[in-house]
């Protein structure tokens, strides 16, 4: 496995970490925005937060990119 393979699995597993954590962040704080006992828009504010994370994760995946081509 090369180094350029290994750096893109780490980078992947690092965005969906991201993407996940961020998602769930986000979906909770729009849920607890929405009123917090709605049930339904707990699913609603998880996608959307979801959603969010997701962008997220791809925007901390080009940073870390970045930041790893200017060491490098």
């Amino acid at each position: 496995m090369s180094a350029g393979s290994q750096l893109d699995v780490v980078e992947r597993i690092v965005g969906g970490l991201i993407s996940a954590a961020l998602g769930l962040l986000a979906g909770f704080l729009l849920h607890l925005w929405l009123g917090g006992s709605l049930r339904p828009f707990l699913l609603i504010g998880a996608a959307l937060g979801f959603v969010a994370g997701a962008w997220a994760g791809e925007a901390a995946i080009r940073w870390l990119r970045r930041s790893v081509d200017r060491l490098g």
